[in-house]
């Protein structure tokens, strides 16, 4: 479809209760992510707003090519100059003040989403990224991004699709309610089986977007079907929204059937047209339409404020999250008045785009260039001298080999098994713990000389019987281990697990549903272990959590010849769990060896290996580091609270 120098796609008649609509539904999501009490279903707004674009965007694209006026090419450069100008500034302001106030491995991070971001594939990025490795998301300021890439996906497949459509004289109502239709069923599945994906994928959210289609298509021709009970229906579609803003919370299983609340309420709402009198008396509001203006900017702005002052101030005080969201208030006026509207009337459309694509180019390509760069460690940061390299854990860890993600298909290498001789061998067995562990005892394998084995599946504890929908491998794998263990006849078993994780509570590491792991599975293990006629069996408790990477703790607390220990930001269950498995090795009469007694002190728990410089234990909130590792397996072994065979 060539281009014509002027305009010409159709638009619908502004409507002033459709930008209420979207004050209604950024200030819950705002709430939300300041005070989450207030609103705990306020991040159900984002689903009001894909409504709401699915409505707009799908009455443009029919309109125009039932009247031969679509342009594909028209189409793109208005969606640039609506959706750039404001993202060009929010990226390249937290690429800025992260270089100032972000250590090396956040800089990463941050890095590869403002990539992410400018690419629209921040949903993907953010769904590869969920498990306990994951960084928590008060720390990712670009995280609410994802939404913003699910619409833009959904502009470059809508309107191709439509193109293709009208040239074949299909019916737009059926391919949109079918597309609808099995969006809708593959979110059902997703959210019981893989809630991550249901979260992120766009297959499961296009639905989504594809209820405001319906409605457009209803809209242009079949206005009677909508044009009844306006006052009623906008009240049902309030109601419902209410409804979402209050049962719904982050335990449940969302989108799923949940989603409802939100879509069908805003599609009731804007069906309900603007002559309904909520819609009139409140949504047409001055106030609430003004929000709405601001409503796009809003967005992009609350969001990092907040995530840069919690990264700064772990836990900053309710006037100070009031205060950053005036201040995004006042940006996201700004933004609007003096960088969107001019960059989205006047002068002409295709230079203004093109120089707009440049720029975001530019700007992902000096993230990429970051990330590639490991975040510049050695960069000088605001408050402390210190910016490690970041941590490369997948090679110290040897995942994909020894250290496995628990899905389908995933074995152990061979070289697990360590060399085959007639030294004694050492089975290191368990998750992501045991595996930031391997680094000591393969230091001690070394000295000591003997046979180091290492079976670690991240998410999967060494306890037979133990089963987890987001780990399919994890029963396969630990019998796996079993059988290897009762082939080799090791002298000493090792036994490590992330034991926080495994006691049902969803609210220590939010992304993925932890199991349950009674204290039977554990029993049961080490009851095997004996009858197999292993004779020194060695449970390690739980390693020391922070609610920080405890580089980010060592950064702001580590004092040079003074100070390498505390309790900041310490996740004080630690010692419970600590205790729960020594009570369960105790009781078992087997080895136990306490990382809480070894590492802390009534003074706090050790942050760096060295008080004369800083040497991180731990990368990030509790996996250990090389250094970290040694350090521990070798403490443990001088106060004889470790015993190994020593084959010298």
């Amino acid at each position: 479809m060539p281009h014509n120098k002027h305009p010409h796609l159709t638009h619908p008649k502004y409507r002033p209760d459709i930008d209420g609509l979207r004050a209604i539904a950024i200030l819950p999501v705002v709430l939300f992510h300041a005070f989450p009490d207030i609103i705990p279903g306020g991040f159900t707004g984002v689903d009001i707003f894909f409504v709401i674009s699915g409505y707009l965007i799908s009455t443009i694209i029919f309109s125009s090519l039932e009247r031969d006026r679509f342009s594909l090419v028209e189409f793109y450069i208005r969606r640039i100059r609506r959706i750039f100008p404001a993202l060009i500034v929010v990226l390249f302001s937290c690429l800025l003040a992260g270089w100032f106030v972000l250590i090396a491995d956040e800089y990463r991070q941050l890095s590869k989403h403002v990539a992410a971001g400018a690419g629209f594939i921040q949903n993907f990025i953010l769904w590869d990224e969920i498990g306990y490795f994951d960084n928590s998301a008060d720390t990712k300021p670009l995280l609410h991004l994802w939404s913003l890439a699910i619409e833009e996906q959904f502009y470059i497949f809508w309107p191709m699709l439509l193109a293709f459509i009208w040239k074949r004289h299909w019916s737009f109502l059926r391919i949109t309610i079918a597309i609808a239709v099995i969006s809708f069923l593959v979110n059902l599945y997703l959210t019981n089986s893989n809630l991550t994906a249901a979260f992120y994928s766009p297959v499961s959210r296009f639905w989504e977007l594809m209820v405001g289609g319906v409605l457009a298509y209803a809209t242009l021709h079949r206005p009677t079907l909508l044009d009844r009970q306006h006052n009623a229906q906008s009240l049902l579609g309030f109601t419902l929204l209410l409804i979402g803003f209050i049962i719904l919370n982050t335990e449940r299983y969302f989108p799923g059937w949940w989603a409802l609340f939100p879509t069908l309420g805003a599609f009731l709402i804007i069906s309900a047209g603007p002559n309904a009198w909520l819609n009139e008396k409140l949504l047409a509001n001055k106030l609430m339409v003004w929000i709405g203006l601001i409503s796009y900017p809003l967005y992009l702005w609350h969001w990092p404020l907040l995530s840069f002052l919690r990264i700064v101030d772990h836990s900053p005080t309710q006037f100070k999250i009031a205060s950053a969201l005036c201040i995004a208030v006042l940006l996201s006026w700004l933004t609007y008045a003096y960088i969107e509207k001019p960059w989205r009337s006047g002068g002409s459309p295709g230079k203004k785009a093109a120089i707009l694509l440049g720029i975001i180019i530019v700007i992902g390509s000096a993230g990429v260039i970051s990330f590639a760069n490991n975040g510049f460690p050695g960069r000088q940061i605001l408050g402390n001298d210190f910016n490690p390299e970041p941590y490369d854990q997948d090679v110290a860890y040897r995942r994909g080999q020894c250290f496995l993600d628990g899905i389908a298909g995933d074995r152990f290498s061979d070289i697990c098994d360590g060399d085959i001789t007639d030294k004694p061998t050492v089975v290191l067995w368990g998750d992501s713990h045991a595996a930031s562990l391997y680094r000591g005892f393969l230091q001690q394998s070394h000295r000591l000389n003997f046979n180091l084995a290492q079976y670690t599946t991240s998410g999967c504890p060494p306890a037979i019987e133990f089963e987890m929908d987001n780990r399919p491998e994890c029963k396969w794998l630990n019998n796996y281990v079993l059988e290897k263990i009762k082939t080799t006849k090791p002298d000493t078993v090792v036994l490590s697990g992330y034991w926080l994780l495994y006691d049902g509570k969803h609210s220590f590491k939010k992304g993925m549903p932890w199991n349950y792991m009674p204290k039977e599975r554990l029993v049961n293990t080490i009851s095997i272990l004996k009858s197999i006629g292993i004779k020194n069996i060695v449970v390690i408790g739980q390693l020391p959590a922070f609610h920080l990477t405890q580089i980010k703790v060592g950064a702001d607390h580590f004092i040079a010849g003074e100070k390498n220990r505390t309790f900041f930001a310490y996740v004080i269950k630690s010692i419970a769990m600590d205790r729960w498995v020594r009570d369960i090795a105790n009781s078992n009469d087997v080895e136990f060896l306490s990382p809480i007694e070894t590492l802390c002190d009534d003074s706090g728990c050790l942050i760096s290996t060295s008080l004369e410089k800083f040497i991180p234990l731990a990368w990030d909130d509790t996996h250990m580091t090389t250094d970290g590792a040694e350090y521990f397996i070798q403490s443990a072994i001088k106060s004889r609270t470790l015993t190994l065979p020593d084959n010298n």
